[in-house]
């Protein structure tokens, strides 16, 4: 998404971090298995730039029906990939149980984009300009599911590998909070672009751990992070293996379960 369509998006974006935020608040000092926070903040930041309403499970502490069909088709797409032959006759066939679950979602994402097309958005701003709406539907529906799909597991695919190697080697999350101290607000978008640790730290991220294996190159703009409130450690019995050994490509990579420890720094 270019920066100045997110920047239209920047009041709803900071609300959403500090719903993350306020549930990482309430679990400060404790083991917290964060792959879920994450989860749940970029899928309801992405249900909210496609359909303008989030998935709300940050809010309601839970998986939203729709991510969870989503999910368990994905484990099916990512093994397949290679072969997409397969997964063609997959979904004309739908014998596996994972198959039907990933229809369902696109039924329901179909579902959204059509409460959504007397709305002006970026996905339908086009086709309502050139009286295609019924015409470009079906390549709407899809878009409402690459959007979904591309911009929440690659989101938090990152994030989770971000905090992971700053949880393992703290003289960069030492860095990083100096860095964002440089700055009046770590909620300044433009702010935050400017920072080269903070920009350098989600470049190498993106090196090391590509949220697509299977994919192409793409562009990703900064992401505030809260590690200017809290410190983050390694949870009790935590050696972080198991983000690394238990990932799975579903399409994107999956990180296995990380937990962290968050102490809130003192002034």
């Amino acid at each position: 998404m270019r920066l100045i369509a997110l920047q239209s998006y920047e009041v709803q974006l900071k609300s959403y971090a500090h719903q993350l935020e306020r549930l990482i608040a309430q679990s400060a000092g404790k083991p917290t298995n964060i792959n879920q926070y994450i989860y749940w903040f970029s899928f309801d930041v992405m249900g909210q730039f496609a359909f303008s309403k989030p998935f709300d499970m940050l809010i309601g502490k839970k998986w939203h029906h729709a991510v969870q069909m989503l999910r368990a088709g994905l484990a099916l797409v990512g093994p397949l990939s290679p072969t997409p032959w397969l997964v063609r006759l997959a979904v004309d066939f739908p014998v596996v149980s994972v198959v039907r679950d990933f229809q369902k979602m696109e039924a329901w994402c179909a579902d959204q984009m059509d409460e959504r097309i007397e709305v002006s958005h970026y996905l339908i701003s086009w086709s309502k300009k050139h009286d295609r709406i019924e015409k470009d539907k079906n390549t709407l529906y899809g878009d409402a599911i690459a959007l979904i799909v591309a911009g929440s597991d690659t989101a938090a695919h990152t994030l989770i590998y971000l905090l992971y190697h700053l949880a393992r080697k703290r003289e960069h999350l030492s860095k990083l909070q100096k860095e964002l101290a440089t700055i009046d607000s770590i909620e300044n978008l433009r702010a935050l672009q400017s920072l080269p640790y903070l920009n350098g730290l989600i470049n190498e991220t993106l090196r090391l751990h590509p949220p697509v294996p299977t994919g192409g190159l793409r562009e990703t703009p900064a992401e505030a992070l809260l590690v200017s409130k809290y410190d983050l450690s390694l949870g009790p019995g935590e050696t972080g293996a198991r983000v690394v050994e238990d990932m799975v490509d579903q399409f994107t990579a999956s990180p296995g379960q990380l937990e962290l420890v968050f102490s809130e720094r003192g002034e």
